[in-house]
């Protein structure tokens, strides 16, 4: 049960961080390059994504190498829900 809370508490630390990764990113290429909204808002979520796969997949959810996925399956899979929700 420990171990869960630590889990949910990691994901949540992983969430915020990755928030803040968009959020930067995209304001400063909006506000301060001037680029159009579709894509700093494009480029901070693939920012972020770049930020929240390897964090939660090494620290939140403790990837080993007997994982039944390999990395690319799990990046794919990974990608696929992002765009999804």
């Amino acid at each position: 049960m420990k171990k869960f809370v630590i889990q949910i508490f990691l994901f949540g630390i992983v969430g915020v961080t990755t928030l803040a990764v968009d959020t930067l990113v995209t304001s400063i290429l909006y506000y301060i390059a001037k680029m159009p909204a579709f894509m700093a808002s494009g480029i901070g979520f693939l920012s972020g994504f770049c930020v929240n796969f390897p964090m939660n997949r090494k620290r939140v959810f403790n990837h080993s190498e007997d994982d039944r996925f390999s990395l690319k399956s799990q990046i794919c899979l990974y990608a696929l829900l992002s765009f999804l929700i």
